[in-house]
């Protein structure tokens, strides 16, 4: 019975890790993806400077709707 409760335990465990490196890198890919939008456009093709910053919140406001759907998802 103990290694029944010991597996449970230790999927759950490799699940929720699974699940926190998928957030951290859905959020470091969306961010970083703004980020270089931005600055391709600001230092490249002479864009304004805020548009780096527009393009960082946008890819940080992707990353928070797909973790918004992730956490839907998980805790139905």
């Amino acid at each position: 019975m103990r290694d029944k409760d010991a597996d449970r335990d230790r999927a759950q465990w490799v699940r929720n890790l699974g699940l926190f490196s998928l957030i951290i890198s859905d959020v470091l890919v969306s961010t970083g993806v703004g980020i270089g939008i931005g600055y391709l456009i600001w230092k490249k093709w002479g864009g304004p400077w805020w548009v780096l910053l527009l393009t960082s919140i946008a890819g940080l406001a992707v990353a928070m709707v797909r973790l918004y759907r992730y956490s839907e998802r998980d805790w139905k």
